[in-house]
């Protein structure tokens, strides 16, 4: 398995911050993709973005950062893990 990416979350659930610098990357990708989202909506289209196609926009755009999040984390995500390690 190639390098992680991101750090698991030590409480709660979850990835942490990025390790890798591809982790830092994709995070600035994600969020670039969500502040360019609403501005190329209206210029594509011509019209401001209602709160249902910015609701379906972002779930579009955080689905495969999900992905990669669950992929490229170090660990398993969950609290369980964290309190196992604890003990």
């Amino acid at each position: 398995m190639s390098d992680p990416w991101f750090r698991r979350n030590q409480r709660g659930y979850g990835p942490g911050l990025p390790i890798h610098r591809n982790g830092w990357i994709t995070l600035g990708t994600y969020v670039a993709a969500l502040m360019a989202f609403p501005w190329a909506l209206q210029a594509w289209l011509g019209y401001d973005p209602h709160s249902y196609q910015r609701f379906i926009a972002i779930v579009l755009i955080s689905i495969p950062f999900a992905f990669v999040l669950w992929r490229k984390t170090d660990g398993r995500w969950g609290r369980h893990d964290a309190q196992l390690e604890d003990d």
